[in-house]
Order: C-alpha cells, then sequence, then structure tokens
C-alpha cells in the first residue's frame, strides 16, 4: 500500500499526470496530520486556505487508513464535487478504488408508504396535484435509487413531494409494508458496504437525534470507525437545529394531514361526513393549535429580527390556558392513534404528536 507522501508529494502520480500540475505544500502537510490523526485514533482540527486540495487532503488517507470513514459535507454541491470529481481523480491517477456510498438527507427520498396513501387521499384528486403525482408516478416506477433528483418535469419545491417524501419523524421502521423496497433502506444497504459514505451535516445530526441511543429506528447511516467534516464551521449551526426543540405550524399541519389520510384509509373518518371520534379528535386538534398559535403570536408584540426572548412570567394567563388545551388535544390525538392501529400510518402520528408534546 503506498504512501500519502507518495500519493501526494511532488513526485507523486498527480505530478505526472496532470497538465500544469502544480506541488501544494499545505495540501501534503494537511494529507500527513490527517494520516497521523488516523494512525493515532486522535481528533484533528484544520483550517485550509481555498486552493489547497484539502478534499484530495482527506480523502486519500481516510482511503489508505482501510476503515470505513463517513465524510460529512455543508452542501449538495460539495457532496456533487467529491462524487463527479474528486473520487473519479483518485481512481484514474492514484490507483485507490474504495468501494463508496452516497447518502442524503431523508427529503430526497420517495416514501413508498406515503405515496401510497396520498395516492388515496382526497387531495390526490385535484388537478395541480393530480398532474405532480403523475409525474412522480410514471418515474417511480422505473427508478432504482428513489432520488428527487431524477425527476425531470416537477419543480424543485412542488408542494406535492413534501407530501411524499422521506423523513426522521415519518419513517416507520423493519414493521412497515414496504421496508424491503424502501429507497432509504436500500441506501442503508449500500452504506453497510461501502469503505467510504459521503452525506451531509443535516443528515449526520438527523439520524444522531433520530436514534436516541437506539440502533433501530428511523436510523439510516451505519457505525462508522471515522467521521471527516468538511465545512465544520457549519456544524454549530446544524448541530443546534436537530438537538434543540422547535415548533411550528408546518409542523402542526403536517402532523395532521397524515393523520387525516391514515384514518381515512383505515375507514375511521369518513370523506363526506364530519362526524365521528376521529373527525372530533381531528376538530378539536385544529382549534386547539390554532388558539395556541395566536395567543403566542399576540405576546410577542414588536420583534427584532423576528426573534424575542420570553420568560415565564411572560406567557401566565391565556397563554398558558391555550398551551394546556393544545396539550391535552394532542394527548388525545396520540391516545386515539394507539387505541385504533389497525393501519401502519397510525402509530407513527401517535409518536408525533408525543414528541409534539415534549417540545411544547
Amino acid at each position: 500500500m503506498p504512501s500519502v507522501l507518495e500519493l501526494l508529494g511532488p513526485n507523486g502520480p498527480l505530478a505526472g499526470a496532470l497538465a500544469g500540475y502544480e506541488h501544494r505544500p499545505g495540501q501534503l502537510e494537511m494529507a500527513l496530520a490527517v494520516e497521523e490523526a488516523f494512525d493515532q485514533g486522535r481528533t484533528l482540527v484544520c483550517e485550509a486556505g481555498t486552493g489547497t486540495g484539502k478534499t484530495l487532503a482527506y480523502l486519500v488517507p481516510a482511503i489508505l487508513s482501510g476503515r470505513k470513514v463517513l465524510v460529512s459535507t455543508a452542501t449538495k454541491a460539495l457532496q456533487d464535487q467529491i462524487i463527479s470529481h474528486d473520487l473519479p481523480t483518485i481512481r484514474k491517477h492514484l490507483g485507490l478504488d474504495p468501494v463508496v456510498a452516497v447518502a442524503k438527507g431523508l427529503s430526497n427520498y420517495l416514501c413508498l408508504r406515503r405515496f401510497a396513501e396520498f395516492r388515496k387521499s382526497k387531495e390526490s384528486v385535484r388537478p395541480q396535484i393530480a398532474r405532480s403525482l403523475g409525474i412522480i408516478e410514471r418515474w417511480a416506477k422505473g427508478t432504482e435509487t428513489g432520488d428527487v433528483a431524477e425527476i425531470k418535469g416537477l419543480s424543485e419545491n412542488d408542494p406535492v413531494w413534501a407530501e411524499v417524501c422521506s423523513s426522521a419523524e415519518t419513517r416507520v421502521g423493519s414493521k412497515c409494508q414496504y421496508f424491503r423496497d424502501c429507497f432509504v433502506t436500500k441506501m442503508r444497504r449500500e452504506c453497510d458496504a461501502a469503505d467510504i459514505i459521503i452525506a451531509n451535516h443535516h443528515l449526520f445530526f438527523a439520524d444522531l437525534s433520530v436514534r436516541g441511543g437506539s440502533s433501530d429506528h428511523g436510523g439510516v447511516l451505519p457505525a462508522c470507525e471515522a467521521v471527516i467534516f468538511d465545512e465544520a464551521h457549519q456544524l454549530e449551526d446544524t448541530a443546534s437545529d436537530f438537538f434543540g426543540a422547535q415548533v411550528s405550524t408546518h409542523r402542526v399541519d403536517s402532523l395532521l394531514r397524515d393523520f387525516e389520510i391514515g384514518a381515512t384509509l383505515s375507514g375511521l373518518l369518513d370523506r363526506l361526513l364530519s362526524n365521528g371520534a376521529a373527525a372530533s379528535v381531528l376538530r378539536q386538534m385544529r382549534e386547539a393549535s390554532k388558539g395556541f398559535f395566536d395567543e403566542i403570536a399576540a405576546c410577542f408584540g414588536p420583534t427584532e429580527n423576528g426573534r424575542k426572548p420570553f420568560d415565564r412570567a411572560d406567557l401566565v394567563g391565556r397563554p398558558t390556558e391555550a398551551y394546556h388545551r393544545f396539550d391535552a388535544a394532542l394527548e388525545a390525538l396520540a391516545a386515539f392513534c394507539k387505541a385504533n392501529d389497525k393501519y401502519d400510518a397510525l402509530d407513527p402520528i401517535a409518536d408525533r404528536a408525543t414528541e409534539l408534546r415534549f417540545d411544547l
């Protein structure tokens, strides 16, 4: 096995293979530091200026280490650059051929269960919705990856995709009837077999937060022996997103849409009649959530950059009463789903409602 110095040094294979090659001492210095970190099993922080060639400086020693390594990037552009440019260069000129897998964020993959449910929902017959569903359905019949990047004719922000894509909170795990054919499961198998996994910060921390110490509940990234964070200066914001708690009208609306679809398909909610226990639970949730967010908005008043710190004293009285009504509605929703779990879609709804209560 060649050394980092032999491959990236001034007399290495790149020097003779690339026209206009210029030796970069900073690249070699970084690569040797990464190599040493692998050998000693320690943490290394590197800062390298533009043009240093840092991607090769960490990829080459990572491959030579023989370890299973996850490379996490901040942007999709850098992820694509590694796959389409840097790894082909390594294979062609350095003679290294690692098994590589790409792991994108869950929202990039079609969820077969949510897709099947949404196609049967009353929303699916609306002309604009039906058009987008048709595009997705034709593509879904032939795709091997389930990656939205393959779809032609679907706008990047098409709202239908949000209803049928995978996410950490909607994954059911091995008990899902579509688990064997699941595109996220397939991606996980490819990652299991890979030497180098190319992912991103959002997926890394989403996976870490979903696991919560468990090896089987929504996690999609396999255990690795080392992690390389490229553009690590963005880690703080990304980690805060996943290890903080956020409650929004969008999160509640998504929960209620999925409940309505699941309850309808289970025969618990009539498409035409607004009566019955499920309809009552849904109505209570909508009223309680609207009342809560209205009260919180009224507490804000003028804000700076859309943010305002809160003390408990700010929430005494009507906001607290609205919170308790909202909490009770979420508890009722979770209890209803657990008591009527005859369909795969309702159990995750109960978990999401309980998690939302916890975050509130």
